[in-house]
């Protein structure tokens, strides 16, 4: 999170497994208000498949977020070769240097009256297709 501050980029913590926690470990509702608030100002960024997981599967608070507010999205696929793999559970890589890199990127839109579970699978296919193409851009093979 701090490193994209660094790059002015604001990312708004929270998940909807975590209702009855603390403000510190937001919530769904919450974070969704605080997504649309920074919406407004400038951009976001968003980890659609989220930390609970399971990884690569898109949950819901990204397509109806695009769809209250209208912002575009932009799904990033961001690999390199070689790497170190962190025992993570998005199984994360580090690069080591003078690695090759590449950085897939799709755009979509919310489609008018579309239905919400069908963005889900469609922009899941989408967010993982980028990520796959850019392992295959630089021959990277685990995750």
């Amino acid at each position: 999170m701090h490193g994209l501050r660094s790059l002015g980029i604001d990312a708004v913590r929270g998940s909807s497994s975590n209702k009855d926690k603390k403000q510190a470990s937001k919530g769904g509702t919450q974070a969704l208000r605080d997504g649309l608030r920074q919406l407004k100002v400038g951009g976001l960024a968003v980890t659609p498949d989220g930390p609970r997981g399971p990884a690569g599967v898109m949950a819901e608070g990204l397509p109806v977020m695009a769809r209250m507010s209208g912002a575009p999205v932009l799904f990033l696929g961001i690999s390199a070769k070689p790497v170190i793999q962190l025992n993570s559970w998005d199984k994360a890589v580090l690069p080591l240097p003078f690695a090759k890199g590449a950085v897939v990127w799709d755009r979509a839109t919310y489609p008018q009256g579309a239905d919400l579970a069908d963005v889900v699978t469609e922009w899941t296919a989408r967010m993982n297709a980028v990520e796959a193409r850019a392992d295959a851009i630089t021959g990277f093979k685990s995750r």
